[in-house]
């Protein structure tokens, strides 16, 4: 994956280090945002258009991380695989 691009709305929650130390939590908002990788790694994440931002210090995020995930946001540690190949291409706007 190179490039992500969410519209309408996007939000990002990204957590932030320094050094492998936790050093709090980034969350933005604007009309888009548009995500670059290089090497499997975020190298550049840009917020286009209304952007509002947020930023939590570690010592008053730490214990409650789960307050600021995205509503319906999973986090999993592998992605899930299809059942079938076809539903792979189904978005979730087109399951409701």
């Amino acid at each position: 994956m190179k490039r992500i691009q969410a519209e309408t709305r996007a939000v990002s929650v990204y957590y932030l280090y320094e050094d492998s130390v936790a050093n709090g939590l980034n969350k933005s908002s604007g009309d888009r945002i548009v995500l670059l990788f290089e090497g499997g790694r975020l190298r550049s994440l840009k917020f286009i258009g209304g952007v509002e931002g947020q930023y939590v210090p570690e010592p008053v995020l730490a214990g409650r991380e789960a307050d600021y995930r995205l509503p319906g946001f999973v986090v999993r540690e592998s992605p899930p695989r299809p059942p079938d190949k076809e539903l792979a291409w189904i978005t979730r706007a087109q399951v409701r």
